[in-house]
């Protein structure tokens, strides 16, 4: 049933919880083969199926809203399933027959799983052992997910990281590679390359040109119309997408399309480019909240740099009495954990004379300037963009998204003396994961290796928490 189910619903396997949900439910109602589906009425699949994939269902047992004694044939199902997977390489149905060995793994962490626990490390590689024991090179990490998703699934509060299975398909191939003493590539499982799109208002050349230069004298103005800059930036995206992509200086992107340096219609651009599935507003709240959490689960680590970051925050916030420093120091944090020195996209100056030396000596990537000592006693932040300066503020959660944000309007890389770092804020604090990376390291599955584990950190945090 597994089999006919992902056929007829691909964007399942996208998914493996929801899928286990839907044959879970499926199987409660006695289905046991695609024959069973005609028993089947629409309000019985609606439980845990959207409208579209329940009558997707129905329609493919060729099934009308008929009585149950009415005749049905399952012929033209059987045979449309049995001809898509006649290719053993290019289907899916080789996983569901082969058998991973959970009678082989020792009752602890059978227990560990059902009981929806994070197994420990030693645990985790006896299920790696016995089942490369059992099968060669195959991809089978997507069946180990989809059996145990609150043990395996690759995610921090509810949000999959990557394709959700990356850690333990490395898991699999680097025990592959031991093994056989030879080094190969295992495909991709379930990568999704499918690029971000965004519905844009298709204006003629003649009305962009005039949008645009509305907008260069509009921005001269002291007193701005705000709501019409927003709703022409978002008219002629099209357009400064076209600018931006042409690989000419920011200087002179920022000359065609001045705000750009404003962070509201940064974070609008940055919305629409990513198509984000929450308003452009909630980026710096959503980010500030996230920080704490990594930070929570980072100040019982063991490993000595982050414990003396930890301890440097703990003692400012005392010096503070406040507890801001253990949010604004999240770029610190993950330097530290990261092993990754965070100078080039975080300066701190002492005095406001220091700061046209900092921008033209700065690097050229995006970075954050802070007025302070830290980033928790500064009073002023400024973003800065190939020397330009972009926009400049208060807030230092404003300064931090915009930061993130500018990689991807600007259309630039990750630096790599930051690159994990800013993958798992793209990661966990972005949740953009079906767009790979930024970063110029490639790395097997998609993801970086260390942003998987600090994410199974923060999950492993919250579970004990919880």
């Amino acid at each position: 049933m597994e089999a006919t189910l992902l056929k007829l619903l691909p964007e399942l396997e996208e998914n493996p919880a929801k899928f286990e949900e839907c044959v879970s439910h499926l199987h409660t109602l006695g289905v046991q083969d695609a024959s069973d589906l005609q028993h089947l009425e629409l309000e019985d699949l609606l439980i845990k199926f959207n409208l579209v994939q329940a009558r997707k269902l129905l329609k493919a047992a060729n099934l009308q809203p008929v009585s149950s004694n009415s005749g049905f044939s399952t012929e033209p199902l059987e045979s449309e399933l049995n001809t898509s997977f006649s290719s053993s390489e290019g289907s899916m149905q080789w996983i569901y027959t082969f058998k991973i060995p959970w009678a082989r793994c020792s009752p602890v962490l059978i227990q560990c799983l059902e009981n929806g626990h994070v197994p420990k490390i030693m645990e985790r590689k006896e299920l790696i052992h016995k089942t490369i024991e059992e099968v060669l090179k195959t991809k089978i990490a997507y069946r180990i997910v989809s059996r145990y998703p609150k043990s395996f699934l690759d995610m921090v509060d509810g949000v999959p990281i990557g394709n959700g299975h990356t850690s333990i398909s490395n898991h699999l191939f680097y025990r592959w590679e031991n093994v056989v003493r030879k080094k190969r590539k295992l495909d991709q499982l379930n990568e999704t390359t499918s690029q971000h799109s965004t519905a844009i208002i298709d204006d003629d050349n003649s009305t962009t040109t005039t949008f645009q230069n509305w907008l260069i004298t509009e921005f001269t103005k002291q007193d701005q119309n705000m709501n019409r800059v927003l709703e022409l930036m978002k008219r002629t995206f099209s357009q400064q997408r076209d600018d931006i992509n042409t690989n000419v200086p920011v200087s002179e992107i920022l000359k065609k399309w001045p705000f750009l340096t404003n962070s509201r219609c940064l974070f609008q651009h940055y919305e629409q480019l990513l198509a984000l599935n929450y308003d452009a507003k909630e980026i710096p709240m959503r980010m500030s909240n996230r920080s704490f959490r990594t930070y929570k689960a980072l100040k019982a680590m063991a490993k000595p740099s982050v414990a003396a970051t930890i301890h440097k925050i703990k003692l400012e916030c005392k010096v503070l009495e406040n507890k801001m420093p253990t949010c604004v120091s999240i770029l610190e944090l993950m330097g530290s954990y990261f092993n990754e020195n965070q100078s080039q996209i975080l300066k701190c100056i002492q005095d406001d004379s220091l700061l046209q030396d900092t921008i033209e000596n700065g690097d050229p990537n995006p970075f954050i300037i802070a007025t302070g000592s830290s980033p928790a006693s500064a009073n002023k932040f400024l973003l800065i963009v190939e020397r330009n300066q972009i926009y400049e503020c208060c807030d230092y959660f404003t300064a931090f998204a915009g930061l993130f944000c500018s990689f991807y309007v600007f259309n630039i890389q990750y630096p790599r003396s930051s690159q994990a770092s800013l993958e798992f804020i793209q990661r966990y604090f972005a949740e953009i994961n079906e767009s790979g990376t930024k970063g110029k390291r490639r790395c097997v599955g998609g993801t970086h290796p260390k942003v998987l584990a600090l994410g199974r950190l923060i999950q492993s945090a919250q579970n004990s928490a919880a």
